[in-house]
């Protein structure tokens, strides 16, 4: 395991069991994940759609909005969990951990969720039988 999954890991835990990093402000995800390995912009179908992004080892990725972070993203070689599910189970593993999908299509899943005062959706992606990308959001951004 590399220093920053450790880190990542005692400072986060299991995203089930700990506050999820859903509007986090910047003091709050500098003290909680570190120094980002690497800051980037991804580019929405619109400008008010851009995105500021940090990225960490270990896959991680925090997307903010007027200073709150409102995604994060989890890709493969994210090490930890994400309301019990882990990056390579199947679609029956992650059905038995958090139930039927709210929708579902060939490659993906879309789940929701109460969240503190907002919706918060987790849509996860598939490559052939096991999870490779998991995006957890505020569902009314």
């Amino acid at each position: 395991m590399t220093l920053a999954a450790a880190l990542l890991l005692a400072a986060a835990g299991s995203l089930a069991a700990q506050a999820l990093p859903l509007g986090l402000t910047l003091g709050e995800a500098f003290e909680r994940f570190g120094v980002p390995e690497d800051v980037t912009v991804v580019r929405g179908d619109e400008p008010s759609q851009d995105d500021v992004v940090f990225r960490y080892r270990d896959g991680l990725s925090l997307f903010w909005y007027r200073g709150r972070v409102w995604q994060v993203r989890f890709d493969s070689g994210y090490p930890g969990s994400i309301r019990g599910i882990s990056m390579g189970a199947s679609r029956s593993e992650i059905a038995a951990v958090l139930g039927k999908p709210f929708y579902a299509e060939d490659d993906w899943m879309l789940y929701h969720f109460a969240g503190n005062g907002y919706p918060i959706r987790l849509r996860l992606f598939f490559s052939g039988e096991g999870l490779h990308d998991a995006y957890l959001y505020r569902g009314d951004y």
